[in-house]
């Protein structure tokens, strides 16, 4: 119980900062009823009608262009630092499947930047918001990791297994050899006989091991966390993987967020 809550309090509070290092909620304008407002991003819904800008805009949300040129950085979302140019369709779109995507090279995707615009005025519709855009579904596989079998924890159940089925054999001998010998011929009450199988019980299966597992963890996912890099794991468990890691490979440096890797 002990080390399941342990694991659940750094789950939490990693899984709140990281929520809370997502969320945005710039100022943005949109077009309903014929006049242009001002209203918070949350607020957005699919189908309005925004004004893309431009000098670092941040994108509320999964959006079609409907006028104009925008040169983006997508970096945040796709570790390729060169920006990219997204352009309005020149001819009508075919209407995406249920829960589809409208074409790359039309679309601003959330949490990207806007550094240009090209023409007088460039606008864009909202097509998904929240955790339905592309940057909500990659919060979701953060936030929520696939379940993740080690080795460790498949040999760990066969251990336990072994040790449980050791500690009832030796506990059972014990108490045999107690109530024979001592307290049958001593008239010792039969709770000092429970009492010792109990004792030899708790040696082979120390009460303490989970905990002792979990603390490991824990304490990794506090260092990561408070050092210099600001490392937050939703999954605890997976800290184990990085200490295994030797050599870290990358195919080119536009996978990486931008021209540096650092190591701490």
């Amino acid at each position: 119980v002990v080390s399941g809550v342990f694991n659940v309090q750094v789950r939490i509070s990693n899984q709140r900062e990281i929520k809370a290092m997502m969320e945005q909620t710039p100022t943005v304008q949109v077009l309903r009823a014929g006049q242009l407002q001002d209203m918070p991003a949350e607020q957005i819904v699919p189908g309005d009608i925004l004004k893309v800008k431009d000098r670092g805009w941040p994108v509320p949300c999964d959006m079609l262009l409907l006028k104009g040129a925008a040169v983006c950085d997508e970096s945040t979302l796709t570790g390729e630092s060169m920006p990219v140019q997204r352009v309005s369709p020149t001819e009508p779109l075919a209407d995406p499947p249920r829960g589809g995507r409208m074409p790359g090279k039309n679309s601003l995707v959330a949490g990207t930047t806007v550094l240009q615009v090209s023409g007088e005025e460039c606008w864009a519709v909202a097509t998904h918001t929240g955790i339905q855009t592309q940057k909500g579904q990659l919060l979701l596989l953060i936030l929520y990791p696939p379940r993740l079998e080690f080795k460790y924890d498949e040999q760990l159940a066969v251990v336990f297994s072994l040790l449980i089925s050791y500690a009832v054999f030796v506990m059972i001998s014990v108490m045999k050899i107690m109530y024979y010998r001592y307290a049958a011929d001593q008239h010792l009450p039969l709770t000092a006989t429970w009492a010792s199988g109990v004792f030899t019980c708790s040696c082979i299966l120390p009460t303490m091991l989970h905990v002792v597992l979990s603390v490991g963890q824990v304490v990794s996912a506090k260092r990561l966390r408070s050092g210099p890099a600001g490392v937050f794991s939703a999954a605890p468990k997976r800290i184990a993987l990085g200490g295994k890691v030797r050599v870290a490979c990358f195919d080119k440096t536009g996978t990486l967020t931008t021209s540096s890797l650092d190591f701490f």
